[in-house]
């Protein structure tokens, strides 16, 4: 069943609800992109768009689309800093080839207008396709699409040149798929294997967690289907060959970029260089210890993993801050990443994925429109909305956003409130769902568990941008926490007198 005859216009009330949310994503998004801050990179610089420069990450994505544009090269040119140019690692080509088509057919400065129009419109098939997580449910879909068009987080993203909305877009497709298929496990036709398969591949040449996740979903799949009503046994021939054709599929569309990976970092893999994304974690673990250390951060962390190094008898590896890092060297930095972080205290380690957790799943994202729009901020605030971790630093936080522009307020205040009210509606949502569909534990069983495995893959790194792929799930049971409190507060409504 395609896409299209899944959400016929009449079937979900293009008429009115659809209209109604396009008019009003347009009118948000339009005013958004005409109020856009241009700066300048550099003093004396020409102006640039927010789009490129407040995209995180952005050397990996639009930088390299400009070369891929220029050059037909998967490389990180210098631009404005004195860095040489070296060959995209870490992340996957698909983001960079997207932005790169605009970047050559029109330039850079004219291509963040069809960058953020393509992401626009990606966020509308995002939250359309979600409405299909609401059927095991039996939640109303058009809650459900219209927290994920109009969520903050998500609408930001989508403004900036970056690779977090286009993950957050095919994962929402993949969710909508699975969701389907662990419904109606006996029914599932061979090609939702093989849809599966293509999602998983384009998860993988977007971020590289995608590859992670790729060597972890069959686990979750066969588990979610052995705590399910129907019989692991039943379906298992089914399930075999369905797992193997997704397989075979999955190869398929990560060969070419991993062959590339083989003639430039001689690694056949889709995913090469992960040492920064560790480093910045053990920047993190190391933040929230006293290490007795006299120098700083830095110099600490370069020292316990030169010393990992040298005791592995890798001393040559030392200059590991150098791009790029060398073949040989690669995979001994990642063992010696790992072993120098988790010999740190495991109560710090505790502490610093805690914290990531909860700074992750309730940061507003309001600091994503501040910079796009150029409201003023103070140091002040600056600092504190980077480091604050309980309730007195977020009571300092908001007394120092009061000082300063009043806009700056109101998107803290309405996209807070916005996490708020979700969050809250979702913990109803969840359990209510519990105890009321009992048909249906073993999906949100399967939603817990995705959820646990983006949050521990992340460590000690926290961001709201990182939540992307997970707001289907959170505004699924947002949606339903929701309805049940418009059903009680309907039902006190009539027993008064």
């Amino acid at each position: 069943m395609s896409l299209l005859s899944r959400y016929h216009p009449t079937r979900f009330g293009f008429d009115r609800v659809q209209l109604i949310f396009v008019f009003v994503f347009l009118l948000i998004n339009i005013v958004l992109f005409t109020h856009a801050d241009y700066s300048q990179p550099y003093p004396n610089g020409p102006s640039i768009s927010p789009t490129y420069l407040n995209a995180a990450d952005g050397q990996r994505y639009w930088q390299v689309a400009i070369n891929l544009a220029d050059k037909f090269s998967f490389s990180v040119p210098p631009l404005w800093d004195s860095r040489s140019e070296y060959p995209l690692a870490r992340s996957g080509p698909l983001t960079a080839l997207t932005f790169s088509i605009p970047i050559r057919l029109v330039g850079l400065d004219q291509a963040a207008y069809w960058i953020v129009l393509f992401q626009c419109f990606f966020l509308y098939v995002m939250a359309l396709s979600a409405r299909g997580l609401a059927t095991p449910f039996g939640a109303n879909p058009n809650i459900i699409q219209g927290l994920i068009l109009f969520n903050p987080n998500l609408i930001g993203l989508s403004h900036l040149a970056q690779s977090d909305l286009l993950f957050a877009g095919v994962f929402t497709l993949l969710l909508s798929h699975l969701t389907r298929m662990l419904s109606s496990l006996p029914n599932t036709p061979r090609s939702v294997f093989l849809t599966l398969g293509l999602f998983l591949g384009l998860l993988t040449l977007i971020r590289d967690i995608g590859f992670a996740f790729t060597l972890f979903v069959p686990v979750v799949i066969i588990f979610t289907i052995f705590i399910s009503p129907t019989p692991l046994r039943s379906i298992a021939r089914k399930l075999s060959v369905g797992l193997l054709s997704a397989l075979l599929v999955y190869i398929v569309v990560i060969t070419p970029w991993s062959i590339r990976n083989h003639l430039v970092f001689d690694q056949l893999s889709p995913v090469v260089g992960q040492t920064e994304q560790l480093h910045y974690n053990y920047s993190q673990i190391v933040n929230l210890k006293d290490s007795g250390f006299e120098g700083t951060n830095e110099e600490y962390i370069s020292q316990r993993i030169n010393s990992v190094l040298v005791n592995q008898g890798q001393g040559e590896c030392v200059d590991y801050l150098r791009p790029p890092i060398s073949d040989e060297c690669a995979g001994n930095l990642r063992n010696a990443y790992a072993i120098a972080l988790f010999s740190e205290p495991k109560s710090i380690l505790a502490s610093a994925v805690i914290y990531a957790t909860i700074r992750t799943l309730i940061s507003g994202g309001s600091s994503r429109f501040i910079e796009y729009l150029g409201f003023e901020r103070s140091d002040r605030l600056i600092s504190s909305m980077q480091s604050f971790s309980g309730l007195s630093d977020f009571k300092t936080y908001l007394i120092e956003a009061a000082k300063g522009d009043k806009r700056t307020m109101m998107l803290i205040v309405s996209c807070f409130g916005f996490i708020l009210v979700t969050r809250l509606a979702g913990v109803l949502g969840f359990i209510y769902t519990f105890y009321q569909r009992p048909n249906s534990r073993h999906l949100q069983v399967f939603h817990l568990v995705i959820g646990l495995f983006f949050l521990g893959v992340y460590f000690a790194a926290s961001t709201s941008r990182f939540r992307a792929p997970l707001e289907p799930i959170l505004m699924l049971y947002a949606a339903i926490g929701l309805a049940c409190f418009t059903r009680t507060k309907g039902t006190r409504t009539r027993l008064l007198p």
